[in-house]
């Protein structure tokens, strides 16, 4: 399944040529913020920790990202309007479905986002032409098609 995550990143390799595993870690928990390459760096380390006072090298998560984002992608206002509401829709809508049993409904959608399923798709639609990913109209009616496209972009 294609999470923001994904997006987000790959949207940071192809607009900013930042590829934030030059600043992570591999570990049994997933990718975790590096503080030593943090620190060697400069920008990605003065976002986070300019961002976050009490920020600590954790886990790398897509709120991290969009922050990322919104330094390196500053002349981009459509690319940093679109993930801030991708984060935002994550927030409230992704995270209740995915962690308590509920019916989400369009309705339910519009009311806590201001947007319905249809404008969701197509803020990830414009999000995909952020990364570089030709996806071909007829892959969006195929979610497996283009999940193993992003799994292949994402292993290059």
């Amino acid at each position: 399944m294609v999470r923001d995550f994904d997006l987000f990143e790959l949207t940071l390799k192809e607009q900013c040529n930042i590829d934030i595993n030059d600043y992570c870690i591999e570990t049994k928990k997933g990718r975790r913020w590096d503080r030593k390459k943090l620190s060697r760096t400069g920008g990605i380390g003065s976002v986070l920790y300019g961002k976050w006072d009490n920020f600590e090298p954790s886990n790398v998560y897509s709120v991290h990202l969009v922050e990322i984002i919104k330094s390196f992608c500053a002349n981009k206002q459509e690319i940093i309007d679109n993930v801030e509401k991708l984060r935002e829709i994550e927030e409230k809508i992704r995270n209740i479905a995915a962690h308590e049993i509920v019916s989400i409904t369009d309705d339910i959608i519009r009311k806590k986002t201001g947007c319905n399923s249809d404008d969701i798709m197509e803020r990830i639609k414009k999000c995909f032409a952020y990364t570089g990913i030709n996806i071909k109209k007829e892959y969006w009616n195929s979610y497996r098609d283009m999940n193993e496209k992003i799994i292949r972009k994402l292993e290059e």
